[in-house]
């Protein structure tokens, strides 16, 4: 596993590194969110946390008439699924969020981070190098979280009378099995062209 994601297969990325990035707070979207329930076989109060957005928070989601954020709940002071007797740190490594997958890159205002902009000590960073298995998990990291702000986008614009995340949740579940039909497919195309403008 190491290998395919751009590791030294001598040695683990997270080798001496106390979890900088299991410390923070990554804001989830809603296929994080399905991927660990059903990976874990945990219902979403077990794991998901929801915070107040901020101002600058990328993607906030209407719920209870409040703008929130989803995020993972903590043991201590990181995330839930921290093993710090795991090679990659990660307990849940096949099924972790993408923000932590594509780690230490990541997307900020759609262009990828490098390495030198987040808190990996300066010895594992060195262990990084970039390969075309990046590349694929930030892609796949980006079509996700475009994913993830249309969906929010469409259920804040229309979420005046709706209530709580677990009615959230069974939107965004519908949207993403609509959008794999041919014609939700083709709805989200021309919704998308109409947000263009």
């Amino acid at each position: 596993m190491a290998e395919s994601m751009g590791l030294d297969p001598d040695s683990s990325f997270c080798d001496g590194c106390p979890g900088h990035c299991c410390s923070l707070f990554p804001e989830l979207t809603v296929y994080d969110v399905f991927r660990l329930a059903l990976s874990q076989k945990r219902e979403l109060p077990e794991f998901l946390l929801l915070h107040y957005a901020q101002d600058d928070d990328a993607y906030p989601i209407s719920i209870s008439g409040k703008m929130v954020k989803m995020t993972l709940e903590r043991g201590g002071n990181k995330c839930i699924f921290f093993d710090k007797g795991a090679p990659l740190k990660c307990s849940v490594q096949d099924a972790k969020p993408g923000i932590c997958l594509a780690f230490p890159y990541m997307y900020l205002d759609g262009s990828a981070l490098d390495t030198d902009k987040v808190p990996c000590p300066a010895p594992n960073a060195a262990r990084f190098r970039w390969t075309e298995a990046q590349k694929a998990i930030l892609a796949d990291a980006k079509w996700e979280l475009d994913r993830h702000s249309e969906i929010i986008s469409d259920w804040n614009s229309s979420a005046r009378e709706r209530k709580d995340l677990a009615e959230f949740l069974r939107f965004a579940a519908r949207e993403i099995e609509y959008e794999k039909t041919p014609l939700g497919s083709l709805t989200r195309k021309i919704r998308r062209a109409f947000r263009k403008r």
